[in-house]
């Protein structure tokens, strides 16, 4: 099968969401044989290379303040999709037409599902967060907040009609398949909707069997910190939980650019115990997370599925984090994870509640090896997040569209 498969970013290493496109292109490519083209949006001249297709990001997502890069990057305006509609359906002449397409990103949707109209093929969407899209308050800057919202809303009918006409959508948590069954005006007529859990990669797999050791039991607790430096991800309420800890500890910090970023500096400039990480490739975060005792996961929007808290799961460490989207699911039946509850709660209440389950989890020591018990538990889970779930899921889509196809539907 040919499946043009449209991320907004794919090369470049920004977050889950890209990997996990990168992930699955491998996968449809060397375990179904596909051919899998690639449109994307990223820094630098339009380009065509094989079956790679950039186009550059507006102007404007090159300016470095990250709350303006997010506002025009969310705000998917139609002047945008027409731009990148025209320019792309422009270059993708000299390739040959696809059979289906993949949208990888919920900001590429439109662009997408107007290449599925323009070829007559069905779309396949891959939905890593919630719908209707909006932008917690305290995010961004109270009225860029609102404006972006309010134009958010604006669109929401336009992806609706779009998510009723894709094929498939393929769920990466129960809480999203949810959020979209709500979202769908006849859900019982619209896409047929699959639970795929993202794929984590092989190497994490075969790293989920090494030591556990991270620390002597004496030493200083080692927490650690993987995501954007956003209020978002709750970094801001974990930089006010660590002067309330009593036991010793010391914390990596491994972020991407983000608007608090200047704060966490100053922080690790004051303090010996905070340290930022440069950017590390992430065929090497295996190894990063199995040297730390504790995880820091403390999200306060609704995330669909963070890869960080699976990831640090199948790697036996103990996390700390929140009841926040599709976490729940994640940590369901896993007793190294220690919980922030944050509804109802003031944003005082939230820092003393994270800084109670950091004590906890320190508390407990360093993780040893899984039990019997726990394997067997954990093996389940690794099921569930391995390759071989997405891999089935692409295969019955193929075969509902060749069956389509055959009755002329």
């Amino acid at each position: 099968m040919r499946l043009l498969l449209v991320s907004y970013f794919f090369e470049h290493e920004f977050g889950g969401a890209e990997l996990v496109a990168r992930t699955t292109r491998n996968l449809l490519k060397d375990e179904l044989g596909w051919n899998v083209p690639v449109v994307c949006f990223e820094d630098g001249p339009s380009h065509q290379s094989g079956e790679l297709l950039r186009l550059p990001i507006p102007l404007a997502l090159r300016f470095n303040q990250q709350w303006f890069k997010r506002f025009v990057l969310f705000l998917n305006n139609p002047l945008f999709d027409w731009w990148i509609r025209r320019k792309m359906l422009r270059l993708l002449r000299d390739m040959s037409p696809p059979e289906g397409v993949h949208c990888q990103d919920l900001n590429a949707l439109l662009v997408a599902d107007a290449l599925a109209k323009v070829y007559g093929v069905p779309l396949i969407l891959t939905l890593h967060e919630p719908v209707p899209k909006r932008v917690s308050p305290g995010i961004l800057p109270a009225p860029v907040a609102f404006v972006l919202n309010a134009f958010m809303g604006l669109r929401d009918n336009s992806v609706r009609q779009a998510l009723a006409r894709c094929h498939t959508v393929m769920c990466v948590s129960e809480f999203v398949r949810e959020r979209v069954r709500s979202c769908l005006n006849s859900p019982a007529a619209g896409p047929v909707l699959d639970l795929v859990h993202p794929p984590i990669e092989e190497y994490l797999i075969a790293n989920a069997a090494k030591s556990f050791s991270a620390r002597e039991n004496n030493g200083p607790a080692r927490l650690l910190f993987l995501g954007r430096m956003t209020a978002e991800k709750g970094l801001d309420l974990l930089m006010d939980a660590l002067p309330l800890l009593n036991s010793a500890f010391e914390i990596s910090i491994l972020g991407f650019d983000g608007p608090i970023e200047s704060r966490v500096r100053a922080l690790a400039d004051k303090d010996s115990r905070i340290s930022l990480l440069r950017s590390v490739p992430h065929t090497v975060v295996a190894d990063l997370i199995r040297k730390h005792d504790v995880v820091c996961c403390p999200s306060v929007v609704e995330e669909a599925c963070p890869k960080t808290v699976a990831e640090a799961r199948m790697l036996g460490r103990r996390i700390v984090t929140t009841d926040r989207g599709g976490i729940p699911e994640i940590i369901r039946g896993y007793s190294r994870s220690f919980v922030v509850e944050l509804d109802g709660k003031t944003r005082d209440q939230r820092v003393t509640s994270l800084a109670a389950k950091l004590e906890e989890a320190i508390e407990a020591g360093p993780p040893p090896p899984f039990s019997t018990a726990e394997k067997q538990v954990e093996n389940k889970f690794i099921a569930r997040f391995g390759p071989d779930p997405l891999v089935k899921a692409f295969s019955e889509v193929h075969g509902r569209i060749k069956r389509a196809s055959l009755r002329g539907d």
